[in-house]
């Protein structure tokens, strides 16, 4: 006879018991799978912050999430699988832009963009 958790048991409960221990750490398993996390902060030319919207995308998966950034520029993408992303960011008044980020640890990739003024707003006086 085998026993689980402390109670004989016949060969085909010790499948059962097997089945269900792994039901019970599956879920915990699965949750702790190996993400990090990207930060960004985004400027204008002369520093200063910008409030910016935008994408970010998987090269793996093509799976894209959409952001918009806090006053102050800033915002986190957190529980990223590790792997490439297309980060595009866009502001009103600047052109846009795009930087590949590169998800490899549980340290926090950190990236500052700075967006250079559109073309189309600059007005020429003669």
């Amino acid at each position: 006879m085998l026993v689980c958790q402390g109670r004989p048991q016949r060969a085909d409960g010790v499948i059962w018991c097997a089945l269900l221990a792994w039901l019970a750490v599956s879920p915990f398993a699965h949750a702790q799978r190996p993400a990090g996390e990207v930060r960004i902060e985004v400027k204008d030319p002369s520093g200063a912050a910008v409030a910016a919207s935008g994408k970010l995308q998987s090269f793996a998966t093509g799976a894209v999430q959409g952001f918009k950034t806090d006053a102050q520029g800033s915002y986190a993408f957190v529980n990223l699988p590790y792997g490439r992303y297309r980060l595009e960011v866009t502001a009103s008044g600047f052109a846009p832009q795009t930087v590949s980020v590169d998800v490899q640890s549980v340290t926090p990739v950190s990236r500052t963009v700075t967006l250079s003024l559109s073309a189309r707003f600059f007005t020429w006086t003669w």
